[in-house]
């Protein structure tokens, strides 16, 4: 589920260690044919035991409102990785139908999903996943990371830095005063 492409495993001599390709990697994202609801996190790790990441998504009850409405993907449907960078990734997709997308990324309370430049909430699937409701049609998906604590740390720092200008500038102007003092005594 998270794309791991590779797995090391000792070779059958046991003597060294062999990467090989993990033929089961589903990509960086893909869409699901259905949807099994469960109650709580413990339920939600208990059904990872037996089910096809593939064509499932395994959600908790409480996101099921951010998912509702979806139609199961067909063959026609659509969903690629155009753009990586630490902060923001994208996405296009295109289908005829609102699609459900998983996505083998960690779900994590500060990456913000926009949808055409729309923001839409995300769910989390198979316990770790992102998920998200794509509308029929062709659109540009965007994950981006917006913790609120750099936001805040962002705003202190500006304003920390336009205070050292002012003071830098006035200490230049009572320097410059003081001097212009001395050379009119």
């Amino acid at each position: 589920m998270l794309n791991a492409k590779y797995i090391i495993q000792q070779n059958q001599k046991g003597d060294n260690l062999t990467a090989y390709p993990n033929m089961q990697a589903l990509g960086n994202c893909w869409l699901v044919k259905g949807v099994k609801f469960v109650n709580g996190p413990v339920e939600e790790m208990r059904s990872l035991d037996n089910f096809n990441p593939r064509d499932t998504a395994i959600i908790d009850n409480s996101y099921k409102n951010i998912v509702d409405g979806f139609v199961p993907a067909d063959s026609l449907a659509t969903i690629k990785q155009t753009a990586f960078d630490n902060m923001a990734i994208k996405y296009e997709s295109n289908s005829s139908a609102a699609n459900l997308a998983l996505f083998s990324e960690i779900f994590y309370k500060d990456w913000n999903a926009y949808i055409d430049g729309k923001k839409t909430p995300i769910a989390k699937a198979n316990y770790v996943l992102r998920a998200l409701l794509v509308p029929a049609g062709k659109h540009t998906i965007e994950f981006k990371f917006e913790p609120a604590v750099y936001k805040i740390s962002y705003n202190i720092s500006l304003f920390a830095t336009w205070l050292l200008v002012v003071l830098l500038i006035a200490y230049a102007v009572y320097v410059f005063k003081q001097s212009n003092k001395q050379i009119a005594e």
